[in-house]
Protein backbone atom coordinates (compact mmCIF):
# COMPACT_ATOMS: atom_id res chain seq x y z
CA UNK A 1 0.00 0.00 0.00
CA UNK A 2 2.98 2.21 0.71
CA UNK A 3 4.39 1.71 -2.88
CA UNK A 4 0.90 2.74 -4.54
CA UNK A 5 0.47 5.61 -2.11
CA UNK A 6 4.11 6.67 -2.89
CA UNK A 7 3.44 6.06 -6.67
CA UNK A 8 0.11 7.78 -6.92
CA UNK A 9 1.77 11.22 -5.28
CA UNK A 10 4.97 10.64 -7.90
CA UNK A 11 1.96 10.50 -10.75
CA UNK A 12 -0.01 13.53 -9.14
CA UNK A 13 3.27 15.54 -9.09
CA UNK A 14 4.76 14.98 -12.63
CA UNK A 15 1.55 15.56 -14.15
CA UNK A 16 0.66 18.89 -12.41
CA UNK A 17 4.13 19.55 -13.73
CA UNK A 18 3.85 18.82 -17.07
CA UNK A 19 0.81 20.10 -17.59
CA UNK A 20 2.42 23.63 -16.19
CA UNK A 21 5.16 23.00 -18.48
CA UNK A 22 3.03 22.60 -21.38
CA UNK A 23 0.73 25.68 -20.74
CA UNK A 24 3.48 27.69 -20.31
CA UNK A 25 5.60 26.61 -23.16
CA UNK A 26 4.00 25.11 -26.01
CA UNK A 27 2.39 26.05 -28.60
CA UNK A 28 -1.15 24.38 -28.80
CA UNK A 29 -4.79 25.09 -30.71
CA UNK A 30 -7.50 23.14 -30.21
CA UNK A 31 -6.98 20.06 -32.08
CA UNK A 32 -3.17 20.06 -32.19
CA UNK A 33 0.51 20.54 -30.16
CA UNK A 34 3.44 21.20 -31.41
CA UNK A 35 6.33 19.29 -30.58
CA UNK A 36 9.27 21.05 -30.38
CA UNK A 37 12.93 21.02 -32.24
CA UNK A 38 15.13 18.31 -30.37
CA UNK A 39 16.85 15.23 -29.67
CA UNK A 40 15.78 12.37 -27.80
CA UNK A 41 16.62 8.48 -26.86
CA UNK A 42 14.26 6.52 -28.80
CA UNK A 43 13.62 2.51 -27.98
CA UNK A 44 14.15 0.09 -24.69
CA UNK A 45 17.17 1.27 -22.52
CA UNK A 46 15.87 -1.15 -19.89
CA UNK A 47 16.30 -4.08 -22.08
CA UNK A 48 12.87 -5.61 -20.98
CA UNK A 49 11.60 -5.54 -24.55
CA UNK A 50 12.24 -7.00 -27.83
CA UNK A 51 15.45 -6.93 -30.38
CA UNK A 52 13.53 -4.95 -32.46
CA UNK A 53 13.36 -2.23 -29.50
CA UNK A 54 17.06 -2.22 -28.94
CA UNK A 55 20.00 -0.46 -29.32
CA UNK A 56 17.99 2.22 -27.36
CA UNK A 57 19.17 5.79 -29.83
CA UNK A 58 19.87 9.06 -30.13
CA UNK A 59 17.79 10.48 -32.68
CA UNK A 60 17.56 14.39 -33.87
CA UNK A 61 14.05 15.40 -35.13
CA UNK A 62 12.50 18.61 -37.05
CA UNK A 63 9.44 20.53 -35.10
CA UNK A 64 6.02 19.02 -35.89
CA UNK A 65 2.54 19.48 -34.96
CA UNK A 66 0.51 16.54 -33.74
CA UNK A 67 -2.86 15.73 -33.15
CA UNK A 68 -4.13 16.22 -29.54
CA UNK A 69 -6.24 12.74 -29.42
CA UNK A 70 -6.59 9.94 -31.56
CA UNK A 71 -9.27 10.39 -34.82
CA UNK A 72 -12.53 9.91 -33.27
CA UNK A 73 -15.49 8.36 -35.77
CA UNK A 74 -17.07 12.05 -36.10
CA UNK A 75 -13.66 13.46 -37.47
CA UNK A 76 -13.38 10.70 -39.90
CA UNK A 77 -17.45 10.88 -40.76
CA UNK A 78 -17.24 14.13 -41.56
CA UNK A 79 -14.20 13.91 -43.79
CA UNK A 80 -15.30 11.23 -45.83
CA UNK A 81 -18.34 12.75 -46.40
CA UNK A 82 -16.21 15.57 -47.88
CA UNK A 83 -14.27 13.33 -50.11
CA UNK A 84 -17.35 11.54 -51.24
CA UNK A 85 -19.43 14.50 -52.12
CA UNK A 86 -16.17 16.39 -54.13
CA UNK A 87 -15.30 13.00 -55.70
CA UNK A 88 -12.74 11.62 -54.11
CA UNK A 89 -14.35 8.39 -52.54
CA UNK A 90 -16.33 5.58 -53.85
CA UNK A 91 -18.01 3.52 -51.58
CA UNK A 92 -18.81 -0.32 -52.15
CA UNK A 93 -20.88 -3.16 -50.04
CA UNK A 94 -17.31 -3.99 -48.06
CA UNK A 95 -16.02 -0.39 -47.80
CA UNK A 96 -14.65 2.76 -48.92
CA UNK A 97 -12.25 2.92 -51.51
CA UNK A 98 -10.34 5.52 -52.87
CA UNK A 99 -11.19 6.76 -56.62
CA UNK A 100 -7.94 8.20 -57.70
CA UNK A 101 -4.81 6.79 -58.40
CA UNK A 102 -3.96 3.14 -56.74
CA UNK A 103 -7.25 2.23 -55.10
CA UNK A 104 -6.99 0.35 -51.80
CA UNK A 105 -9.48 0.05 -49.17
CA UNK A 106 -9.84 2.97 -46.30
CA UNK A 107 -12.63 1.95 -44.19
CA UNK A 108 -14.21 -1.59 -43.69
CA UNK A 109 -17.43 -1.06 -43.75
CA UNK A 110 -18.60 -5.27 -43.37
CA UNK A 111 -17.01 -5.76 -40.28
CA UNK A 112 -19.47 -6.50 -37.38
CA UNK A 113 -17.64 -3.74 -34.91
CA UNK A 114 -17.82 -1.21 -37.87
CA UNK A 115 -19.08 2.42 -36.18
CA UNK A 116 -19.18 3.86 -39.23
CA UNK A 117 -21.98 3.59 -41.81
CA UNK A 118 -22.94 5.15 -45.36
CA UNK A 119 -26.67 4.80 -46.71
CA UNK A 120 -28.70 7.01 -48.61
CA UNK A 121 -24.90 8.84 -49.65
CA UNK A 122 -24.36 9.62 -46.45
CA UNK A 123 -21.90 8.59 -43.92
CA UNK A 124 -23.07 8.42 -40.29
CA UNK A 125 -21.52 7.07 -36.77
CA UNK A 126 -22.90 4.28 -34.67
CA UNK A 127 -24.97 6.03 -32.30
CA UNK A 128 -23.36 6.98 -29.46
CA UNK A 129 -20.09 6.54 -30.25
CA UNK A 130 -19.27 9.80 -32.30
CA UNK A 131 -16.39 10.62 -29.76
CA UNK A 132 -14.56 7.39 -29.56
CA UNK A 133 -11.70 6.64 -32.18
CA UNK A 134 -11.85 5.67 -35.64
CA UNK A 135 -11.53 2.10 -35.74
CA UNK A 136 -11.52 -0.37 -38.63
CA UNK A 137 -9.27 1.81 -40.75
CA UNK A 138 -6.76 0.80 -43.02
CA UNK A 139 -3.10 2.54 -43.07
CA UNK A 140 -3.83 3.68 -46.34
CA UNK A 141 -7.30 4.83 -44.91
CA UNK A 142 -5.60 6.99 -42.31
CA UNK A 143 -3.35 8.23 -45.47
CA UNK A 144 -6.36 9.02 -47.31
CA UNK A 145 -8.03 11.26 -44.41
CA UNK A 146 -4.67 13.01 -43.79
CA UNK A 147 -4.60 14.09 -47.63
CA UNK A 148 -8.69 14.72 -47.96
CA UNK A 149 -8.09 16.97 -44.63
CA UNK A 150 -5.25 18.77 -46.33
CA UNK A 151 -7.12 19.50 -49.51
CA UNK A 152 -10.12 20.69 -47.04
CA UNK A 153 -8.29 22.98 -45.10
CA UNK A 154 -5.99 24.48 -48.10
CA UNK A 155 -2.54 22.43 -47.08
CA UNK A 156 -0.38 20.28 -49.68
CA UNK A 157 -1.45 16.93 -49.53
CA UNK A 158 1.64 14.35 -48.61
CA UNK A 159 0.42 11.31 -49.98
CA UNK A 160 0.65 10.46 -53.95
CA UNK A 161 -2.34 7.95 -54.52
CA UNK A 162 -0.80 6.73 -57.45
CA UNK A 163 2.36 4.76 -55.16
CA UNK A 164 1.40 5.61 -51.92
CA UNK A 165 4.66 7.78 -51.51
CA UNK A 166 5.06 10.62 -49.07
CA UNK A 167 6.23 13.91 -49.96
CA UNK A 168 7.41 14.90 -46.35
CA UNK A 169 8.69 18.17 -47.42
CA UNK A 170 4.32 19.28 -47.50
CA UNK A 171 2.63 21.15 -44.94
CA UNK A 172 -0.22 19.03 -45.43
CA UNK A 173 -1.50 16.03 -42.74
CA UNK A 174 0.02 12.84 -43.16
CA UNK A 175 0.69 9.88 -40.34
CA UNK A 176 3.69 10.41 -37.74
CA UNK A 177 6.90 8.78 -38.70
CA UNK A 178 7.46 5.33 -35.90
CA UNK A 179 10.22 8.42 -34.17
CA UNK A 180 7.86 11.40 -34.39
CA UNK A 181 5.44 8.67 -32.63
CA UNK A 182 7.51 7.64 -29.91
CA UNK A 183 9.07 11.22 -29.44
CA UNK A 184 5.22 12.62 -29.01
CA UNK A 185 4.66 9.82 -26.88
CA UNK A 186 6.84 10.69 -24.23
CA UNK A 187 6.04 14.07 -23.70
CA UNK A 188 9.62 15.03 -22.73
CA UNK A 189 10.25 12.24 -20.02
CA UNK A 190 13.51 10.02 -20.66
CA UNK A 191 14.13 6.35 -19.48
CA UNK A 192 10.52 5.82 -18.52
CA UNK A 193 8.12 3.32 -20.20
CA UNK A 194 4.98 5.27 -20.29
CA UNK A 195 3.77 8.68 -20.77
CA UNK A 196 3.76 9.25 -17.07
CA UNK A 197 6.65 9.06 -14.02
CA UNK A 198 7.40 5.07 -14.66
CA UNK A 199 11.20 4.36 -14.13
CA UNK A 200 13.14 0.95 -13.57
CA UNK A 201 13.04 -2.27 -14.96
CA UNK A 202 10.02 -3.50 -13.35
CA UNK A 203 7.52 -2.24 -15.89
CA UNK A 204 4.22 -3.34 -14.66
CA UNK A 205 4.43 -1.97 -11.81
CA UNK A 206 3.63 2.09 -12.11
CA UNK A 207 0.07 1.45 -14.91
CA UNK A 208 -3.53 1.62 -12.90
CA UNK A 209 -6.18 1.88 -14.25
CA UNK A 210 -6.75 5.91 -13.61
CA UNK A 211 -3.58 6.11 -16.74
CA UNK A 212 -5.03 3.97 -19.48
CA UNK A 213 -7.54 2.18 -21.14
CA UNK A 214 -6.22 -1.53 -21.33
CA UNK A 215 -7.69 -5.15 -21.12
CA UNK A 216 -8.86 -5.16 -17.10
CA UNK A 217 -8.39 -1.26 -16.25
CA UNK A 218 -12.42 -1.43 -14.76
CA UNK A 219 -13.17 1.94 -17.22
CA UNK A 220 -16.60 2.72 -17.46
CA UNK A 221 -17.12 1.49 -21.17
CA UNK A 222 -16.07 -2.20 -19.87
CA UNK A 223 -19.33 -4.11 -20.45
CA UNK A 224 -21.35 -6.34 -18.10
CA UNK A 225 -19.77 -9.25 -20.36
CA UNK A 226 -16.40 -8.45 -19.34
CA UNK A 227 -15.47 -7.19 -23.23
CA UNK A 228 -13.31 -4.49 -23.10
CA UNK A 229 -14.39 -1.21 -25.57
CA UNK A 230 -12.54 1.46 -26.23
CA UNK A 231 -13.03 5.34 -24.10
CA UNK A 232 -13.90 8.03 -26.05
CA UNK A 233 -11.15 10.23 -27.51
CA UNK A 234 -9.82 12.65 -23.84
CA UNK A 235 -11.20 10.33 -21.64
CA UNK A 236 -8.17 10.80 -19.01
CA UNK A 237 -8.98 13.93 -17.92
CA UNK A 238 -9.68 13.73 -14.45
CA UNK A 239 -13.08 12.31 -14.12
CA UNK A 240 -11.74 9.30 -15.51
CA UNK A 241 -12.81 5.54 -14.11
CA UNK A 242 -11.34 4.99 -11.57
CA UNK A 243 -10.80 8.39 -10.37
CA UNK A 244 -7.46 9.68 -11.42
CA UNK A 245 -5.58 12.94 -12.55
CA UNK A 246 -5.44 14.24 -16.04
CA UNK A 247 -3.34 11.98 -18.44
CA UNK A 248 -2.10 14.57 -20.83
CA UNK A 249 1.77 13.83 -21.09
CA UNK A 250 4.72 16.46 -20.78
CA UNK A 251 3.36 17.96 -24.21
CA UNK A 252 -0.24 18.08 -24.02
CA UNK A 253 -0.95 14.91 -25.56
CA UNK A 254 -3.74 11.94 -24.48
CA UNK A 255 -4.18 8.23 -24.78
CA UNK A 256 -0.50 7.65 -26.72
CA UNK A 257 -0.78 4.78 -24.35
CA UNK A 258 -3.80 2.64 -24.38
CA UNK A 259 -7.22 3.00 -25.64
CA UNK A 260 -6.29 1.82 -29.78
CA UNK A 261 -3.03 0.94 -30.95
CA UNK A 262 -1.95 4.04 -33.95
CA UNK A 263 -0.64 3.28 -37.23
CA UNK A 264 3.15 5.00 -38.06
CA UNK A 265 4.22 5.39 -41.52
CA UNK A 266 7.21 3.27 -41.12
CA UNK A 267 7.90 0.36 -42.69
CA UNK A 268 8.08 -2.54 -39.76
CA UNK A 269 11.74 -4.01 -39.49
CA UNK A 270 12.83 -6.31 -36.81
CA UNK A 271 16.71 -4.91 -37.08
CA UNK A 272 15.55 -1.28 -37.89
CA UNK A 273 17.70 0.00 -35.35
CA UNK A 274 20.70 -1.20 -36.20
CA UNK A 275 20.98 0.67 -39.47
CA UNK A 276 23.15 3.14 -39.82
CA UNK A 277 19.50 5.30 -41.39
CA UNK A 278 18.13 4.64 -37.67
CA UNK A 279 20.71 8.00 -36.77
CA UNK A 280 19.57 10.30 -39.41
CA UNK A 281 17.89 13.38 -38.50
CA UNK A 282 13.96 12.72 -39.19
CA UNK A 283 14.25 9.35 -39.99
CA UNK A 284 11.22 7.30 -41.94
CA UNK A 285 12.08 3.92 -41.97
CA UNK A 286 12.94 1.06 -44.34
CA UNK A 287 11.76 2.04 -48.44
CA UNK A 288 9.66 -1.66 -48.74
CA UNK A 289 8.20 -4.10 -46.99
CA UNK A 290 5.23 -5.72 -46.44
CA UNK A 291 3.85 -4.72 -43.00
CA UNK A 292 3.92 -1.27 -41.63
CA UNK A 293 4.39 -0.13 -37.80
CA UNK A 294 1.73 0.60 -35.20
CA UNK A 295 2.15 1.51 -31.79
CA UNK A 296 0.92 2.45 -28.49
CA UNK A 297 -1.05 -0.79 -27.33
CA UNK A 298 -4.46 -1.03 -27.25
CA UNK A 299 -7.64 -1.80 -24.93
CA UNK A 300 -7.49 -5.35 -26.14
CA UNK A 301 -4.12 -5.44 -24.79
CA UNK A 302 -3.60 -8.47 -22.82
CA UNK A 303 -6.53 -10.12 -23.00
CA UNK A 304 -4.77 -13.63 -23.88
CA UNK A 305 -2.64 -13.30 -20.79
CA UNK A 306 -5.32 -12.22 -18.31
CA UNK A 307 -7.84 -15.23 -19.67
CA UNK A 308 -4.99 -17.37 -19.14
CA UNK A 309 -4.19 -16.07 -15.46
CA UNK A 310 -0.82 -15.02 -16.32
CA UNK A 311 1.16 -12.55 -15.01
CA UNK A 312 0.52 -8.56 -15.38
CA UNK A 313 4.08 -8.36 -16.68
CA UNK A 314 2.39 -9.57 -19.61
CA UNK A 315 -0.45 -8.03 -19.38
CA UNK A 316 1.04 -4.71 -19.65
CA UNK A 317 4.06 -5.59 -22.01
CA UNK A 318 2.79 -4.17 -24.94
CA UNK A 319 1.84 -0.79 -23.40
CA UNK A 320 5.03 0.40 -22.77
CA UNK A 321 6.10 3.42 -25.44
CA UNK A 322 8.88 1.35 -26.97
CA UNK A 323 6.77 -1.69 -27.88
CA UNK A 324 6.75 -1.85 -31.78
CA UNK A 325 4.55 -4.22 -33.54
CA UNK A 326 3.75 -4.87 -37.15
CA UNK A 327 0.17 -4.76 -38.98
CA UNK A 328 -0.97 -5.53 -42.60
CA UNK A 329 -1.60 -1.97 -44.28
CA UNK A 330 -4.77 -3.43 -46.10
CA UNK A 331 -6.37 -4.63 -42.58
CA UNK A 332 -8.54 -2.41 -40.03
CA UNK A 333 -9.19 -3.79 -36.52
CA UNK A 334 -11.50 -3.22 -34.02
CA UNK A 335 -8.72 -1.83 -31.91
CA UNK A 336 -6.70 0.40 -34.33
CA UNK A 337 -6.71 3.83 -35.12
CA UNK A 338 -4.79 6.42 -35.79
CA UNK A 339 -3.66 10.31 -35.27
CA UNK A 340 -2.40 12.67 -37.77
CA UNK A 341 1.05 15.19 -37.93
CA UNK A 342 2.15 17.99 -39.79
CA UNK A 343 4.88 20.47 -40.39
Amino acid sequence: MAFLRSAHRRVCVVFLLASALCAAGAEQNDRMVRIPTGAFMMGDGHRVGGRDERPAHRVRLSAFWMDRHEVSNADMCDVMQWAFDNGHVRVETNGVFNVHGASRELLDGDDWNAEIHFKDDRFTVLQGRDTFPCIEVTWFGALAYANFRSLREGFAPCIDFADWGCAFAADGYRLPTEAEWEKAARGGLEGHHYPWASPGEKYWEPVRGRHANFWGSNDAYENDAGYNLSTPVGYYNGKQRPAGVVMTNGFGLMDMTGNIEEWCWDVYNDDEYRKERALEKNPVGPSGGSYRVVRGGSWITGQKEAWAEKSIKSQRYHLRIADRTRRDPGRGQHFRGFRCVRR
